[in-house]
């Protein structure tokens, strides 16, 4: 998994922060499942085990949340059986999602979980932190966005 930003400058006005997924193995692959643990910034930490819900359930919290699909955020649906061919390069992969900072300042946890079959038929699974792997200058945005009051629900 990568991140950057809209023209992958890392620029820290930057407002979009896009999330990719890519299989950098020695072959292809296809999706299993993609699945996601949410928590916002203004939920307390969870205790017990979590709990991995599927994309309609994560556009319903981030709607609930006044965030607009398409406007604010953006996490494309992969169904089983989607093609995860190996790349050269994250940017060849496929891109998962993408954040503003208004969004991101309103999340304090979105772990991602792929689940996916090699061509032997072998089963994996990779979690992601995202909100952990966010470059410094996006995580001072966020910060700065935050001090300032940024819009919540």
């Amino acid at each position: 998994m990568a991140i950057d930003d809209e023209g992958m400058q890392f620029r820290p006005d930057s407002d979009k922060w896009r999330i990719w997924l890519h299989n950098a193995g020695p072959g292809g692959a296809v999706v299993d499942g993609v699945t996601y643990y949410v928590r916002f910034a203004d939920q307390p930490d969870s205790e017990g085990s979590i709990n991995w819900v599927p994309l309609s359930i994560v556009n319903d919290q981030l709607r609930s949340r006044l965030l607009a699909d398409g406007v604010d955020y953006f996490v494309r649906w992969y169904a089983r059986g989607a093609p995860f061919s190996a790349v050269k390069q994250y940017s060849e992969g496929m891109q998962l999602a993408w954040f503003t900072i208004n969004a991101l300042a309103q999340i304090r946890v979105f772990d991602v979980r792929v689940k996916y079959i090699d061509s032997l038929g072998d089963v994996h699974e990779k979690i992601t932190p995202v909100m952990q792997r966010l470059p410094s200058v996006t995580v001072t945005a966020i910060r700065n966005a935050s001090s300032k009051g940024a819009p919540r629900p």
